[in-house]
């Protein structure tokens, strides 16, 4: 199997669970990526497939931002991801807890970019990204970890545990909703 098939098979193996409303699993072991570059190549791969669904990417998920998680994920940096276009709402926002497997709100600050900052620049300074920055807001992100446990647990710990195998799963399942108030029904 080419580069191209493997991460393809990668993609398509992590929409297929999400269409199937799975709970999480690793990747199988033929297709775990070997490198932390070759996960986030299998998820620009997996954007694609969801693009149809749930829209253009329209935006960008920066997690794992905390020691602690790090730690509890056994990487050492943090992991960033997209949120497509059909995913943000603005408040007041209703969302379906039937919609989800196993849904998660977390309170997030949302930047919103009046400039772009193409991709040239990267790896992006402070000094370089605040001229960019139009506005700054409460958000919450709706996550969905696709895993019946509770975050922490000792299952999702050891799930965890092998950081290459979820980096590319994770960042899929998530949207903003911009201002601090959601409603979940």
């Amino acid at each position: 199997m080419d580069e191209n098939d493997r991460l393809d098979s990668m993609a398509r193996w992590m929409w297929n669970a999400r269409q199937r409303r799975q709970t999480f699993s690793n990747l199988p072991g033929e297709l775990r990526p070997a490198s932390i570059a070759e996960a986030y190549a299998a998820q620009e791969v997996y954007y694609r497939l969801a693009e149809p669904v749930y829209g253009p990417v329209a935006g960008a998920k920066i997690a794992t931002t905390t020691k602690v998680m790090q730690k509890l994920m056994g990487i050492t940096h943090p992991c960033g991801g997209a949120i497509f276009a059909r995913t943000i709402r603005t408040s007041p926002a209703k969302l379906r807890t039937a919609d989800f497997v196993n849904l998660r709100v977390e309170s997030e600050i949302a930047l919103k970019l009046g400039a772009d900052l193409p991709a040239l620049g990267a790896p992006w300074t402070r000094d370089a990204v605040v001229p960019a920055v139009a506005s700054a807001m409460p958000a919450q992100f709706r996550s969905e970890t696709l895993s019946a446990s509770p975050v922490g647990s000792a299952l999702v710990a050891k799930r965890l545990a092998r950081a290459t195998q979820r980096i590319p799963t994770q960042r899929l399942l998530g949207s903003l909703i911009i201002s601090p108030s959601v409603v979940v029904i």
